[in-house]
């Protein structure tokens, strides 16, 4: 079967040191997103029942993550565009 033979190829690929590497690499990232979620932003359970519900008040708490990520990114920014602009 075509799906059997796909798993046994990237079994193969994920057992290589560079595979393990980027496997471990992105478990650091995933656990840090769901760490940020559930510590720093309180979320703990789900509040809605049923799948669909689910899935939309999670994409809702992701957006939440993503919007607090992309404001402290500007922020950064702007703040490096400040000391940029009072340094010269």
């Amino acid at each position: 079967m075509v799906l059997n033979e796909f798993y046994g190829e990237v079994d193969k690929k994920l057992s290589t040191e560079y595979g393990k590497e980027l496997k471990k690499q992105r478990s650091i990232q995933v656990e840090g997103a769901f760490g940020v979620i559930k510590q720093d932003m309180g979320f703990a359970r789900f509040k809605r029942r049923g799948l669909k519900n689910v899935k939309m008040e999670f994409l809702i708490v992701c957006l939440g993550y993503n919007l607090k990520k992309y404001h402290q990114y500007r922020l950064k920014k702007e703040k490096e565009e400040r000391e940029k602009w009072l340094h010269n």
